[in-house]
């Protein structure tokens, strides 16, 4: 009985910390699409290489979408006790990681191009 509470405990431990890392870069991943949006606006007069802005929105809106697929995966995960969907998750993680990833070293790029 108490291996079993400690399972569970340590379950619900592993998703609240999954689950909050998740949500900060959901939270990087739409602040720096605001932000982008907002400094077009601001410079859109004089713009070099803007295909490297528009690939970052099309990556960011798709880690936006991955990590809001892991967080309905993550529930699902945690109401089946963590017996099932693993797999799923360790995917839907990896997607929403390097598309967030590349999503910003294509922001990184096209800013220092427009100093």
């Amino acid at each position: 009985m108490a291996g079993e509470q400690s399972s569970t405990s340590d379950l619900l431990e592993r998703t609240k910390f999954f689950r909050d890392h998740v949500v900060t870069v959901l939270n990087l991943a739409t602040g720096s699409l605001v932000l982008s949006v907002t400094f077009l606006h601001d410079k859109a007069d004089h713009l070099r290489s803007a295909w490297l802005l528009r690939r970052s929105w099309w990556l960011l809106f798709l880690a936006i979408l991955f990590g809001v697929a892991y967080n309905y995966v993550l529930n699902i995960y945690l109401r089946h006790k963590g017996t099932r969907y693993g797999f799923l998750l360790e995917a839907l993680s990896l997607c929403f990681h390097v598309t967030f990833v590349v999503a910003m070293c294509y922001l990184f790029r096209f800013g220092l191009w427009n100093m």
